[in-house]
């Protein structure tokens, strides 16, 4: 009698478990489970708060980040972007070594390997980005020939008419394609689903 008594609190504490763990993936790692397509991309998706949602997509020679912001208020929105291209803009301006060394004194970015910034104004937002260079880790900002892997864009897309803010990487391989333009292209507010 003991003995199913025991069995008994060992199958409802792993029932419990399990469902601890159930709620806590269905909390945290919120999936959705039917294909999402952004800038025609086949997408992962995850939401990651109410209104902001997180979509990747992953291949060889490609590689798509995008945080979407959505219901987002123009000013807030205006300054968020603002304040991100200031923020990319100054890593690659001239810096000063935190050292004096004997023979650098300053640390930059050759003009050919700084990123270009771009603004246009597309059907119901603006997009701006940066077009680069980037590691073969994703890392934008590659300033030299041995560690440039990818071509990058790193962009920003705000849609007045729907309230919503995209946050956009993408990456692709130099060995694949010579421009990352058709990407670019692609990036409107009437083309996001």
């Amino acid at each position: 009698m003991e003995i199913q008594y025991f069995q008994r609190k060992i199958a409802i504490l792993i029932l419990i478990l399990i469902g601890a763990l159930y709620g806590s993936y269905q909390l945290f790692n919120k999936k959705i489970d039917k294909p999402i397509y952004r800038f025609g991309f086949l997408v992962e998706h995850s939401v990651l708060t109410d209104d902001i949602d997180y979509y990747e997509f992953s291949s060889t020679n490609e590689y798509l980040e995008i945080t979407e912001i959505q219901q987002i208020n123009q000013k807030i929105a205006e300054k968020l972007v603002q304040e991100k291209v200031m923020l990319f803009s100054s890593l690659f301006e001239r810096q000063r070594v935190g050292y004096k060394g004997q023979h650098t004194e300053y640390v930059d970015c050759p003009e050919a390997y700084k990123p270009i910034y771009h603004e246009v104004p597309v059907t119901g937002g603006l997009l701006r980005y940066f077009v680069g260079f980037a590691n073969d880790r994703y890392v934008f900002g590659s300033c030299d020939r041995e560690t440039s892997k990818n071509y990058a864009v790193n962009a920003f897309l705000f849609c007045s008419t729907s309230g919503r803010l995209l946050d956009i990487r993408y990456f692709i391989s130099m060995a694949s394609a010579k421009s990352v333009q058709p990407f670019v292209e692609k990036l409107s507010c009437e083309k996001i689903d």
